[in-house]
């Protein structure tokens, strides 16, 4: 099904997230430009990629990967140009780039927001940093602004932004759209006062807030009220002379592509490959980031217990473990690898045999093809984390299924349970729980497994990545009508 934006909203669209969908290096002089494998970039591009999908202008902002300086000298390659022109690298100093996002973003923001408060470092040269790269940006798109230009901010790293462009220009259309949890109140309020008025007088600059489920939307309400006096109503929160609205926006996938993709030769022959190597053995996959939050330790004990009470199954269940490097810099990301190695170590060598490894584990990233391939050969799904803001990892496996089969288990603390209520859900903090999920799972009918997936298809087919950008865009457009 697509969702058609009314024929008025064809301004010019700025998109404004921490990484652009491309990343830059430089080697020998010239400007090398690769494919970004974010989450946000990837659903986004995917979707402003494709040709007669939409009728705006784009331009989209992003921090640079290398300095300015690096950035300017390098030579670039005439085949690029089209794609470059639409980009808008901002540069933030080196100092000030890392406080801000080793910092604020990922030492106090991530780590509050998903539930984790005695992680948070409270530091006051990081909200510094905080403030002064949000402006930063915020200079670069008044540089540029044009008159109806609609500026859509995303996530975490700027939620000062909207309010620092409102106050320059008050009449400018403002969608902001957070991709991790919004945590409740209790846990808001920890941080300093200053921070909490700032973040949501900040937040309070856009015209639409989008979260991507309800209890989201629900916590941020109370927190207006609570951290700034306001009366919420079904409407919105009256501020300063608008009406700013809030509701959730689940974001889905690019399913046409999963799909299309997990039907090519090329990809059905590798999933018979990795199938016929481990022929003997059931499947389990994971793909995480390697994140405290992805509960990765919780997961590996979950599938021990199960090897432990289900001696059946050694032999006969192999768990893929696919960690994608993040944020190596940060003390506690480093912690969590090191403890995760160290358990699958351990697993390996109490139930190991000269035939079987019970725990497969690569630490590095997959190209699209490979990891399509790596869905389709995998029986079992387990997307367990602590918190998520929605993970699409669970609907890219099921999206990658031609033949519906599989099975899906999936924390009730992701945000996308709410959407695949046909997974086997579980609370992430019981092992037990995860263990016996499994082994349901293992023993689930065929004709079971391709009803739920089933279901599960049809969902994020008709709720996809086109639509999110569609409704969320559409949700602007009492801000733009005349």
């Amino acid at each position: 099904m697509a969702y058609r934006m009314h024929e008025s909203v064809k301004n010019r669209l700025t998109l404004v997230s921490y990484r652009l969908p491309v990343r830059f290096s430089v080697a020998a002089g010239r400007l090398e430009v690769k494919q970004s494998t974010g989450g946000l970039a990837t659903a986004l591009s995917s979707y402003f990629d494709e040709e007669g999908s939409h009728s705006h202008e784009l331009r989209w902002m992003g921090v640079c990967d290398i300095s300015e300086e690096k950035y300017r000298s390098a030579q670039r390659d005439p085949s690029a140009g089209d794609r470059l022109n639409s980009l808008h690298p901002v540069f933030i100093e080196s100092r000030v780039g890392d406080l801000f996002y080793n910092g604020f973003c990922n030492s106090v923001l991530w780590p509050l927001f998903h539930y984790f408060p005695s992680f948070v470092v409270y530091d006051d040269t990081y909200f510094a940093a905080y403030r002064k790269a949000n402006q930063v940006v915020a200079d670069e798109i008044l540089a540029t602004y044009r008159e109806g230009d609609i500026i859509w901010i995303h996530d975490y790293h700027f939620m000062l932004l909207p309010g620092m462009l409102r106050r320059r220009i008050p009449e400018v259309c403002i969608g902001f759209f957070l991709h991790i949890p919004f945590p409740s109140y209790e846990l808001f309020r920890v941080l300093p006062r200053n921070w909490q008025r700032e973040i949501m007088s900040g937040l309070l600059g856009a015209d639409v807030v989008g979260f991507h489920t309800a209890d989201y939307t629900m916590h941020f309400r109370e927190s207006l009220s609570r951290t700034l006096h306001l009366k919420v109503t079904p409407e919105g929160v009256p501020y300063q002379g608008r009406t700013v609205r809030m509701r959730p926006f689940p974001i889905g996938i690019d399913f046409r592509r999963f799909s299309e993709v997990a039907n090519t030769s090329a990809v059905r022959k590798e999933v018979q490959k990795i199938r016929e190597r481990f022929r003997a053995s059931k499947l389990v996959l994971s793909v995480d980031r390697l994140d405290y939050t992805k509960a990765i330790v919780n997961r590996l004990e979950s599938f021990e217990l199960f090897l432990k009470l289900n001696p059946k199954y050694r032999e006969k269940a192999t768990y893929l473990l696919l960690l994608v490097p993040t944020r190596d810099s940060i003390l506690k990301y480093r912690e969590n690898k090191l403890i995760v190695e160290t358990l699958i170590g351990r697993i390996n060598g109490l139930y190991g045999t000269l035939n079987w490894t019970p725990i497969i584990y690569q630490y590095r990233s997959l190209d699209f093809p490979k990891l399509v391939a790596l869905y389709g050969a995998s029986h079992i799904a387990l997307i367990t984390p602590l918190r998520d803001g929605m993970n699409l990892v669970a609907k890219e496996f099921v999206a990658s299924r031609p033949e519906a089969d599989g099975v899906l288990i999936l924390s009730d603390a992701a945000g996308c349970a709410n959407e695949l209520q046909q997974a086997i859900i579980v609370n992430p903090f019981d092992r037990h729980e995860i263990a016996e999920a499994i082994r349901l799972a293992m023993e689930q009918p065929l004709e079971d497994q391709r009803r739920r997936i089933q279901a599960m298809q049809e969902h994020l087919h008709h709720h996809d990545v086109r639509r999110w950008v569609e409704e969320f865009l559409m949700s602007l457009e009492p801000q733009l009508s005349p």
